[in-house]
């Protein structure tokens, strides 16, 4: 659209507001070209800066991939070094097993050393080279009162019982010559010992130190005492039946003596006794004082008969072997045989005493008679003034067992030795073979006899069959 030519008046004004107008738009074109010119520049800068940010991307990327293939490598490198570690593991994991298995044998091996030194009925202590005390029993450590604080002492700083002389100097010796020694010792109470010295072996043998123990030996040492006692008493024993086996020839005459003896008196004994016991009877018929002094001369002949006879049968029951006929028998019936056969002294009180229930015996009624009647005899004879016989019987397992308790006189020692050898006798009268005789027919039932006194108070045979 054309624009309108101002007039005179208002086209002065209308050109200085265009001029007003035109320098405004220039001031603003300038500063638009300010704007876009500082623009421009920071454009440019930031240009810039972004291309030197992409060079320092661009080094930086370099640097990454340098760096990833350093990575790359050193992860070659750790799984080259995984692997290894996992050998070295499964290297580990079987030594860390092997030495556990070493561990378990190793407490085995110190549980079983220590169950021993505990079970050991011995005490024991273990030294080392210098003489200190590494290790002891519990039979050590009761009988020397040790403490656990002792370990590390010397064994010379000790209070030993049993003392042992020199006891390092020992120890000493052991351990340079590695020889072991033996000594014996006795305690403050009389007791023996042996302490045994030895040296202590290493795994690989070497010497590092002493092994102790006390052995206690006082049983046997009291045994050899004993043994020493037996051997004399033996000795003795031997001397007796050497003289005895030097008497076994005149013993064998006395017994072929006896049996031709026996039996050439046995007859006319027997005779007289007849005569005698028949006159008796006819001196009872009459009641004349002369028949009664004869009576009494007759009853002291028909006494000294039967004493006779009595050696008779003792010789010829000694001279030849017994050879029992056992039959089951009623011991008790026995004995009260055994008592009515025997004119017992009205001073004398006997009885008789059988455990209940005690059974019949295989025996031989006859021999075991004459046995006790010897016995029961003997037993009247040591009660001249009187006194009590009792006979008591029991069964004790598979014995039988009978005794004959008297209060007589008593037998001294040195007489008991001697009771049952043949020929033996402390009285005026008699031949001394009634208990030889006793006990050869008892021995001939397998069995035993024995005698236990004491002088004053009596004496008892004990019969066991």
């Amino acid at each position: 659209m054309p624009r309108p030519i101002p007039g005179p008046t208002t086209g002065g004004a209308r050109g200085a507001k265009h001029a007003r107008d035109q320098m405004a738009e220039d001031r603003k074109l300038l500063h638009l070209e300010q704007e876009l010119s500082a623009n421009k520049e920071y454009l440019q800068s930031i240009i810039q800066d972004n291309e030197s940010a992409i060079e320092e991307l661009r080094a930086a990327n370099e640097e990454i991939q340098s760096s990833n293939e350093e990575l790359q490598s050193t992860n070659e490198e750790l799984e080259t070094a995984k692997e290894e570690l996992q050998s070295t593991n499964e290297e580990l994991t079987t030594v860390n097993e092997e030495l556990q298995n070493r561990n378990l044998e190793l407490t085995q091996v110190n549980d079983d050393i220590t169950n021993l030194l505990v079970s050991a009925n011995l005490p024991i202590i273990m030294l080392g080279n210098d003489l200190r005390i590494r290790r002891f029993t519990p039979h050590a450590e009761k009988m020397f009162n040790l403490i656990a604080t002792d370990v590390g002492r010397s064994i010379i700083d000790i209070n030993l019982n049993p003392k042992t002389p020199d006891i390092g100097s020992l120890i000493t010796d052991v351990i340079d010559s590695v020889t072991p020694k033996e000594i014996e010792v006795k305690d403050n109470n009389g007791r023996w010992y042996s302490i045994w010295i030895r040296p202590y072996r290493t795994t690989d043998n070497k010497i590092d130190g002493a092994v102790i123990a006390f052995v206690d030996i006082d049983r046997i040492k009291q045994a050899e005492e004993r043994l020493k006692a037996h051997t004399e008493q033996l000795e003795e024993v031997i001397e007796e039946r050497t003289r005895m086996l030097r008497n076994s020839t005149r013993m064998a005459a006395i017994g072929e003596t006896a049996g031709m003896v026996g039996h050439d008196l046995r007859n006319p004994l027997q005779t007289i006794i007849n005569t005698i016991h028949l006159a008796t009877e006819s001196m009872k018929s009459g009641e004349t004082p002369q028949n009664s002094r004869i009576e009494k001369t007759l009853e002291t002949i028909r006494e000294q008969a039967d004493f006779m006879n009595k050696i008779v049968s003792d010789l010829q029951d000694y001279a030849r072997q017994p050879k029992p006929s056992f039959v089951e028998y009623d011991l008790q019936g026995l004995i009260d045989d055994t008592r009515s056969s025997i004119s017992i002294p009205t001073t004398v009180e006997v009885s008789t005493s059988f455990e209940p229930g005690f059974p019949k015996l295989t025996v031989d009624p006859n021999l075991l008679r004459r046995a006790f009647t010897n016995i029961i005899a003997n037993a009247l004879q040591a009660m001249p003034d009187g006194g009590q016989l009792k006979i008591k019987a029991w069964k004790n397992k598979e014995l039988a067992t009978i005794s004959f308790q008297d209060t007589g006189k008593g037998i001294p020692e040195d007489v008991k030795a001697k009771i049952f050898n043949p020929l033996f006798t402390t009285r005026d009268k008699g031949v001394g073979l009634g208990l030889a005789v006793a006990k050869q027919l008892i021995e001939s039932h397998h069995g035993d006899i024995k005698v236990s006194s004491k002088v004053g108070e009596g004496t008892t045979f004990t019969v066991e069959i």
